[in-house]
């Protein structure tokens, strides 16, 4: 879809262009959705308390088609860890009123983790809701819950599929790269796209196949067809609807009421947007509402979700990208856990990187002084390529690149993504770093713009490759021949040395003594700067 958003000063949207208008208060919260059509009616409006927690909602829950006094607020009811556990209907119609005796819903998420704090538990992993659909949606509760769903949810954490108590499967959901919802009926049978008498009957077909059933009237997954998946099927069919895209659930009184989709997040029906505690998610255009409260600290775009990191990522908060899903933090190797090709996976790899905990203020850091010191020289978004090339599959398996065109520069990483070039996430992590530094490096020595007078491997090879090995933390143990003729405080830098210029001049290295390797290195670089290695003739 294609908006054209209109923002306040404070860079908070307050037109979507489309469908809705927005208000928001002195502390950058999202109060009033309006339509945009005719007479502007209101779609829902809220309340918070001093946290940022949303705390009421008060939308047109009796479909008059604006909202009202005649509906009744929400009071929303919280957690320590802010997860919304329990609804509660105002029995007035303001605010302020009194709350009806009993809940009208309840939530149960995860909580693995010492003590039951839930520290090893998403933040949004749910188990089950419990509703009381006694009165509808704007109607008085009563002391029964009614209606037990439950939820399953896939390695993002969006909400895949809701079912009853029984194991009887109320939708599918599908979900687009930012959270638009597909929701498809368990009683569409025939895949048509609707909910009608001929689902009824090609699974009355399909049941009375002798003397195997195909499986897909096997409607309670037990692995045999007979009489039970017969009753299944009969309360299927009865709470059927038709397919439909844009809506998370139906908003009618009934067991598949549900506002929990995307990444395990809370959507608001009215105005179609993840409410993500400090934020407001756009599903069809895949940005925030509003800039980031706390600044640059996520990435130089303030309204970008995840850096478009969107098969790894999530940001529960709406403040800062979590680290990422699936395997993608802590793998082993570039073995595909999503089934992609080496060459995709390899770019969701060096995405991993980018938000692990030990590097993401590295890579940030990294991206600051590329942007800085290369300018148009190179473009951010293209920046990493990953191929399987001889030339870029030797050695380190990656290569920084600098290339001209007509005076013309540009710059970028090479990363050869077969998974025996690296032998854990650390030793990629790292050398990914370290190239891009190297670029940053092509930049601000020069290189720039007339392409001449740079070599990363000849001129200065020692400092620069000392630099671009600290700055990715490649300090490993040191081999006991250099602690002989490197004092403490230099030997790690000398042996870093060593090992990057043995590699870029292999031919200078006909012993395999450390101490002769690493003299001949610092005589071919030429170091501009000395470095303390005393007994090194150089």
């Amino acid at each position: 879809m294609t908006k054209s958003p209109a923002f306040n000063g404070n860079g908070q949207q307050t037109d979507d262009g489309v469908n809705y208008t927005y208000k928001w208060d002195a502390f950058g919260r999202m109060t009033e959705v309006k339509s945009n059509g005719g007479g502007t009616p209101q779609v829902v409006e809220y309340k918070y308390n001093g946290l940022n927690m949303v705390i009421g909602r008060h939308a047109d829950l009796n479909a008059s088609g604006t909202v009202t006094t005649s509906d009744k607020w929400e009071w929303f009811i919280y957690d320590p860890r802010w997860r919304h556990v329990a609804t509660m209907m105002v029995a007035g119609t303001a605010f302020s009123a009194s709350a009806d005796t009993y809940v009208k819903e309840q939530y149960y998420y995860h909580n693995a983790g010492r003590g039951g704090r839930g520290s090893s538990s998403y933040i949004d992993s749910v188990i089950l809701r419990d509703r009381d659909d006694t009165n509808g949606l704007n109607g008085s509760t009563d002391a029964t819950m009614e209606h037990r769903v439950y939820y399953c949810q896939n390695w993002r954490a969006d909400v895949s599929v809701t079912m009853t108590e029984a194991g009887r499967i109320l939708e599918w959901i599908k979900y687009s790269a930012y959270g638009v919802a597909q929701r498809t009926s368990a009683a569409e049978y025939n895949h048509d796209g609707g909910v009608d008498s001929f689902d009824d009957s090609d699974f009355a077909t399909d049941y009375a196949v002798t003397p195997t059933p195909p499986t897909a009237a096997d409607i309670n997954f037990d692995g045999t067809v007979d009489s039970s998946d017969n009753t299944m099927w009969a309360a299927t069919f009865a709470d059927g609807y038709d397919t439909s895209r844009g809506e998370l659930a139906q908003t009618t009184t009934n067991a598949r009421y549900n506002r929990l989709g995307y990444a395990g997040y809370w959507l608001e029906p009215a105005g179609q947007q993840y409410l993500v505690r400090n934020r407001e998610l756009d599903p069809l255009v895949g940005v925030w509402d509003e800039r980031d409260p706390i600044g640059y600290h996520d990435g130089a775009d303030l309204y970008s979700y995840v850096n478009a990191h969107v098969v790894i990522q999530k940001d529960p908060t709406g403040l800062v990208r979590s680290a990422c899903l699936s395997g993608g933090c802590g793998m082993a190797t570039l073995a595909s856990p999503l089934g992609l090709p080496g060459d995709a996976y390899c770019i969701l790899a060096v995405s991993a990187c980018e938000m692990s905990d030990e590097y993401k203020h590295r890579f940030d850091e990294v991206y600051r002084l590329i942007a800085t010191r290369c300018g148009a020289n190179v473009d951010i978004r293209t920046l990493i390529t990953c191929e399987d090339t001889p030339e870029t599959c030797s050695g380190r398996c990656g290569r920084a690149v600098a290339e001209c065109d007509n005076g013309k520069g540009s710059v970028s990483l090479k990363l050869c993504s077969k998974p025996s070039c690296w032998t854990n996430k650390r030793d990629f992590c790292e050398a990914a770093l370290e190239e891009l530094l190297h670029i940053s490096q092509f930049c601000r020595d020069g290189y720039f713009p007339n392409c001449t007078g740079f070599s990363i491997t000849a001129d200065g090879c020692l400092d620069r490759e000392l630099e671009a090995k600290a700055f990715s933390n490649q300090c490993d143990p040191i081999p006991a021949k250099l602690a002989e003729i490197c004092n403490d405080r230099n030997f790690c830098l000398c042996a870093l040395a060593c090992g990057s210029c043995a590699n870029n001049y292999p031919k200078d290295f006909p012993g395999d003594a450390a101490g002769e390797r690493l003299v001949a290195c610092l005589r071919k670089c030429k170091p501009k700067k000395p470095f303390n290695c005393p007994g090194l003739p150089i």
